[in-house]
């Protein structure tokens, strides 16, 4: 993208943001196409590309959502530079593994408030939580975390170590290197598959929260992001990355 992020109309972001968005999926078709023919190599490097575009469609969707994130110091790097969405996938996968059952448990307590979930259907934290009882509460989630988080914890480190690496995977996918003979294989394509389409749903999960929730709602989150705390905290992503 040669056009910076600031000289884009909320109309222009939300048009370029479903073309970036399609280029995504596309990368990802790919990938799964060329992978049945055992191109495995090749197959990780679109898995990469299509994670690339991910970010960048991300990006001009908040910036057409009125988030000013035009206004952050290279910004515009998310468009020009591999690695740094590379960081960035690195950061939001890693994240997403820790907030994706906060969540999930989150629109649950939401739903039994709001009566859209049977009462008779409700698990035990969710009825401790409802009846205040706290001793339960605590032990359920004190024998959650001992099965939960050694599993999250090595996933983390596994997602963690495969974005650290994925521009040296890219250039290995697309590229014969007569001083490096190593090919990437089947089970190599697996864990990137594994990595690249837990950041698409960590992604689209985000895209359909903002699209489906109420006006109000929406510009109230846009209100609270358009701050300096949240501006200041990516600034300091693109300082660590320098």
């Amino acid at each position: 993208m040669n056009t910076k992020l600031s000289k884009l109309s909320q109309s222009e972001c939300f048009d370029f943001f479903q073309k970036v968005q399609n280029k995504s999926n596309s990368h990802f078709l790919v990938a799964e196409e060329i992978a049945n023919r055992s191109e495995y190599g090749m197959a990780i490097s679109h898995l990469i590309l299509g994670s690339e575009e991910l970010i960048k469609a991300l990006i001009l969707f908040f910036q057409g959502e009125k988030l000013n994130l035009a206004s952050i110091n290279e910004i515009d790097k998310f468009f020009f530079q591999h690695k740094v969405r590379h960081s960035f996938s690195q950061l939001y996968t890693v994240m997403g593994i820790f907030l994706r059952p906060i969540t999930i448990f989150s629109k649950r307590i939401h739903d039994l408030i709001n009566d859209k979930i049977s009462r008779e259907k409700i698990k035990n934290l969710e009825k401790a939580i409802i009846e205040g009882d706290i001793l339960t509460f605590k032990t359920i989630i004190e024998r959650w975390q001992r099965v939960n988080l050694p599993k999250m914890v090595k996933r983390m480190n596994d997602y963690s170590d495969f974005w650290e690496s994925a521009e040296k995977y890219k250039q290995m996918g697309f590229y014969a290197d007569f001083e490096n003979s190593t090919t990437l294989d089947k089970v190599d394509y697996q864990k990137a598959k594994v990595v690249a389409n837990s950041l698409r749903k960590d992604c689209k999960d985000l895209i359909d929260f903002m699209t489906k929730i109420d006006i109000k709602d929406r510009e109230m989150i846009i209100m609270r992001l358009n701050e300096p705390k949240f501006f200041n905290s990516i600034e300091a992503f693109f300082q660590m990355k320098n």
